[in-house]
């Protein structure tokens, strides 16, 4: 789960803590997606995507042009799609590296 200090966590099944990850800014509103390998997938005001491995570590991040506070989803073909609050756009990314597939302005 994101919360307001910035933080994404995870819990054990019991409710205690797994471990937690500090993005570069917070509150983190996001609601982090799950992949089919446990990669977590969450967005940041910071504007990065940020990919976790399911230990916690850093995978992979990469710095949206906008805010990227939004919950990213997972299509079923493992893509992410995360859409950006400022301005509008919806993008979608690479699960293996983050690299930008496309990104469209959805809205002005």
């Amino acid at each position: 789960m994101g919360a307001n200090d910035g933080k994404v966590y995870a819990v054990k099944p019991d409710g205690s803590k797994k471990w937690d990850y500090a993005t570069e800014e917070g509150p983190l509103d996001s609601s982090p997606a799950v992949g089919a390998d446990g990669t977590v997938y969450v967005g940041s005001y910071d504007s990065y995507l940020y990919a976790l491995n399911p230990d916690g570590s850093l995978k992979w991040r990469v710095a949206e042009s906008v805010w990227t506070a939004a919950s990213p989803v997972i299509g079923p073909d493992g893509v992410i799609y995360v859409g950006g609050y400022s301005i509008g756009y919806l993008s979608a990314f690479n699960p293996a590296d983050g690299s930008p597939k496309w990104s469209v302005q959805v809205a002005e």
